[in-house]
Formats: structure tokens, C-alpha cells, sequence
């Protein structure tokens, strides 16, 4: 679940173990609502699908993101990730691989056209995750709910800065 307004989303303890796996989801709801709103727009007739809306995560990358928080109470399980990445920072990608997803959806004009990829999550280096249990609810009805609801509380949230 996500947060859809202020009381929940400021009541989320900065330590849930969950917060993170929340984020990416209301990313990869963001972006499936943008999706739909412009495929209903209409253009000269035509459907506005010349946009190609997709989200992208960087993977674990070696940034000083590890190395921030010190002596602030933390979860176990945020300890021993921050452990593990301190001590296995080889296995993280470098700030530039973990660029790469990103820099391919900006760049890859012609393969998204080409294959219509739009509204999608795409996983370092590159990969579209379909199978993913993210997909799998696409067209529920409590998704497209869910979809339309934080697409609102985020339009309210940013409206005074636009």
C-alpha cells in the first residue's frame, strides 16, 4: 500500500523497512496513471501516445547514501543492509552503471517507439520487468483506484508550486 495523504504519509516511521518498496511502487503507480491519462487525451484525433512515460530504478549503487545516519536509531534490518554495503561495496554498481537504466530510457527513443514500451518498470541494467508481480495487477480495478487516488494527492501536493 501507499500513502494517498498526509496523515499516512506522515505517519510512516522514517526506519519501515518498507518505506522504500512503498516509494518504488507509487513510482511505478505514477507512472502507469500518467500513462493511461495520456493515452485518453486526444490530439487532432489522435491519441497522445507519442510520450513514453516509464520508470526506471538505479539498482544498489555505491554512494555515500551508505554512510549517512550515523548513530541515529535505525532498523535492524537498515543496519545490516548498511553493513552488508559497507562491507561488499564491490558489489554495488558505480554511480555511472547505476545510471545506465536511466540514461537508456532517455535515450532509446527509437526502441521505445519501436516497441511501444510505454508505462513500464524498468530494472538495472535495462531490463523491463514484465513478469514482475507489479504487472500482474494492471488492470484490477482496486490498482486503477489506487493509480487514480496518489496520481490526486501528489497533483494537490506539488499544485502550489507550479
Amino acid at each position: 500500500q501507499v500513502a494517498t495523504d498526509l496523515e499516512t504519509l506522515n505517519g510512516v516511521p522514517e526506519q519501515d523497512p518498507g518505506l522504500y518498496a512503498q516509494t518504488k511502487l507509487a513510482q511505478v503507480l505514477w507512472t502507469k496513471e500518467l500513462t493511461n491519462l495520456l493515452d485518453s487525451e486526444e490530439k487532432d484525433g489522435n491519441p497522445n501516445s507519442v510520450i513514453y512515460v516509464n520508470a526506471g530504478n538505479p539498482g544498489g549503487v555505491a554512494t555515500h547514501i551508505w554512510h549517512t545516519h550515523e548513530g541515529e536509531k535505525m532498523s535492524i534490518i537498515a543496519m545490516f543492509i548498511k553493513f552488508l554495503a559497507r562491507l561488499h561495496q564491490s558489489l554495488l554498481w558505480t554511480p555511472e552503471e547505476g545510471a545506465l537504466t536511466l540514461l537508456y530510457l532517455g535515450t532509446a527513443v527509437e526502441k521505445l517507439q519501436e516497441d511501444n514500451i510505454r508505462g513500464r518498470y524498468f530494472h538495472p541494467q535495462s531490463i523491463m520487468m514484465e513478469d514482475h508481480k507489479l504487472f500482474r495487477k494492471d488492470n484490477d480495478k482496486q490498482t486503477k483506484i489506487l493509480q487514480g487516488k496518489l496520481w490526486k494527492f501528489l497533483d494537490e501536493l506539488v499544485a502550489d508550486f507550479l
